[in-house]
């Protein structure tokens, strides 16, 4: 937490870190970085990639309003059990 009180944020999240934020399996992530379907760069700690927070915080609001809607989308369909 920040003086102010304030939450701080990371600004990029590793695999593991973006599939646990967006409720999606490892695969499913994985799957959309080769597809090209979210952006990424290279770990500079090491192996692996990071993903920009603020984008899957998009894909997450995203997600939830369609939800709301009664839409499934494919982060919320993970979540609900109905994918392969």
């Amino acid at each position: 937490m920040t003086e102010d009180g304030a939450t701080t944020q990371k600004e990029w999240l590793t695999e593991r870190e973006a599939a646990e934020f967006l409720g999606i399996r490892l695969s499913l992530l994985t799957a959309w970085r080769k597809r090209g379907i979210l952006p990424v760069r290279p770990n500079p700690a090491g192996r692996g990639v990071l993903y920009n927070a603020q984008e899957l915080q998009r894909i997450k609001e995203l997600a939830d309003k369609l939800a709301q809607l009664g839409i499934p989308s494919p982060v919320t369909l993970p979540c609900m059990g109905e994918c392969p």
